[in-house]
């Protein structure tokens, strides 16, 4: 009997192996759009299952016709994008597993151009093209049509990715300078103490800029060798070492120039353990005197997190510092009275 449940249950977990193994490959496969709608995007490669959990495309085929009449009223210009991208998100194989979502702003747009059409026929927005749950720009990994490289002829798309058969994205290559020729970046950083701690950034680094390169069309990324490391959070990053971070459009803005030097300040993904560089993040060419002055703003801003958990604990430790600093401001004050005493006795002394 024992010889047969061992049996079983061997074969459960080779099968159950097998079907965790064609999950995760399912995962990383990426498919050419066949949604009529969406054949006309500036990409061409989706994955399944989809933004609102649609296995196949046939499934997200069947329920994005029914906005076909909306967009045809051509009521927002973002309106098609933002549906093919909820309903057939583009395939970005290296960047991460999940699909990536549209910016919350071009569902803003859409549904503020269009939502008065549906409300015309007692129809109200759906709620699972509802905007709130979707990231901002500047704080998330997301999707926008200004952010997606368009099409380009063969000997400039080898500029800016590599696609194996079939048209499948494979890997980009660092060692290989590659960029969008159409970037341009107006926007300069300005290192402020209040912009640095209102940020609530997840890592500071001083480093020296290697090199960039488009990754599935819409993504750039810099690598960077670390100088030094002021802050850091739960994507370790070691001084000396060589990093990838990530921008969620081929424009890296605020500016990263080859070889030059940098204090880089940004955000991280702990879903796919990458350091993020968007819009809202910090770019400043270095100068041997931001060493002090950064190093002073991180003390501070240590300090109020203390005192902020202390206010919010209020546990004997925090009493205790309390205690000892009250001390400290007790034995200040009796120098200072006793210092002004002694001052007004050699003033009686000496008329």
């Amino acid at each position: 009997m024992e010889r047969y449940t061992l049996i079983m249950i061997t074969v459960f977990d080779l099968s159950f192996g097998i079907m965790n193994h064609y999950n995760n490959r399912r995962k990383d496969i990426c498919e050419p759009i066949q949604i009529p709608m969406c054949q006309h995007m500036k990409y061409n490669m989706t994955r399944m299952p989809n933004l609102l959990h649609h296995s196949s495309q046939e499934n997200a085929k069947l329920q994005i016709e029914q906005f076909t009449e909306l967009v045809d009223q051509k009521c927002s210009d973002v309106l098609l994008f933002y549906l093919c991208a909820m309903y057939a998100p583009i395939c970005t194989v290296n960047f991460q597993s999940e699909p990536i979502p549209p910016c919350r702003s071009v569902c803003e747009e859409a549904r503020a151009g269009c939502e008065h059409i549906l409300n015309e026929h007692n129809i109200s927005w759906p709620e699972y093209l509802d905007c709130s749950s979707l990231p901002r720009y500047d704080r998330g990994v997301c999707v926008r049509p200004a952010a997606i490289v368009p099409s380009l002829g063969n000997k400039d798309k080898s500029k800016l990715d590599s696609r194996g058969p079939n048209n499948k994205i494979t890997d980009f290559d660092l060692s290989k300078e590659s960029y969008y020729e159409d970037c341009r970046c107006n926007r300069k950083s300005k290192l402020k103490r209040k912009a640095y701690r209102k940020g609530k950034y997840h890592f500071s680094i001083r480093g020296v800029v290697k090199g960039q390169a488009i990754a599935n069309t819409i993504n750039t990324v810099t690598r960077v060798t670390v100088v030094k490391v002021y802050r850091s959070t739960r994507v370790h990053i070691q001084e000396g070492s060589s990093i990838e971070l990530w921008t969620n459009s081929t424009c890296v803005c605020p500016e990263l120039t080859k070889r030059k030097e940098y204090l880089i300040v940004g955000y991280e993904d702990l879903s796919t353990q990458r350091l993020l560089f968007l819009d809202s993040c910090l770019s400043v060419k270095w100068k041997n005197k931001l060493d002090r002055r950064i190093k002073n703003w991180e003390k501070k801003i240590a300090r109020s997190k203390r005192n902020q958990k202390c206010r919010r604990k209020k546990g004997k430790r925090c009493r205790k510092n309390r205690k000892n600093n009250s001390k400290r401001n007790k034995t200040k004050e009796n120098r200072r009275n006793k210092m002004i005493r002694d001052n007004s006795l050699l003033a009686n002394k000496n008329p």
